[in-house]
């Protein structure tokens, strides 16, 4: 957790540097889904001539205060309070799987819709023989589910890492540096396909 707080734009100039290295000078298209479409749009606003077209999926020019605290913070709280966090100094000793599987859990269930949980699972039961009336441990076959789908990805997930790019998330609004959001968005010369969800 000493490490430098990262942006969406640290992301790009990285990314920059990379294909710049590589001797191309002009990309046909960036697109990306949530923090990804973040960062198609802040590659069209730091690096305008260099971007003809841009795809943002589920993105914005910022993000929403309410997304900041839920699923942002209440998933990093749930990493902090794995006794395994050890403050971020866990690497060589028991990593926060559980705290991480409960943080992917939150953004899971954000992503999801009341209708995708009535038309995937509704109220099935985890075992149809064992009742949730009937014992604490008795579960609906959504929470055991989803919690095996978020052991999974948390297996394959550095928890500090997921705490970083929450907080790059938390952080971004586009073209930080070129004023208001409005001048950071006329900066962009790409065509521009925005593609919302609700």
């Amino acid at each position: 957790t000493s490490f430098p707080i990262l942006t969406i734009r640290d992301f790009i100039n990285v990314q920059h540097a990379l294909v710049s290295s590589l001797g191309i000078r002009r990309l046909q298209t960036v697109a990306g889904p949530s923090m990804g479409g973040f960062q198609a749009l802040e590659w069209a606003i730091a690096y305008p001539e260099m971007v003809a077209r841009v795809i943002v999926v589920i993105g914005a020019g910022e993000l929403h205060p309410w997304v900041i605290m839920m699923p942002g913070r209440v998933a990093e709280t749930a990493i902090r309070l794995d006794p395994n966090w050890q403050n971020g100094e866990y690497y060589g000793k028991p990593e926060p799987s559980e705290g991480l599987a409960l943080a992917f859990v939150v953004f899971t269930m954000l992503a999801k819709s009341q209708l995708w949980a009535d038309r995937t699972v509704g109220r099935a039961l985890a075992d149809p023989g064992r009742s949730p009336f009937e014992g604490l441990e008795n579960r609906f076959l959504i929470e055991t589910e989803i919690e095996k789908t978020a052991r999974e990805r948390a297996k394959l997930v550095d928890a500090n890492s997921f705490i970083y790019l929450a907080k790059a998330g938390a952080l971004y609004r586009a073209g930080i540096g070129f004023g208001s959001l409005e001048e950071a968005l006329e900066r962009i010369r790409a065509k521009v396909l925005l593609i919302p969800c609700s």
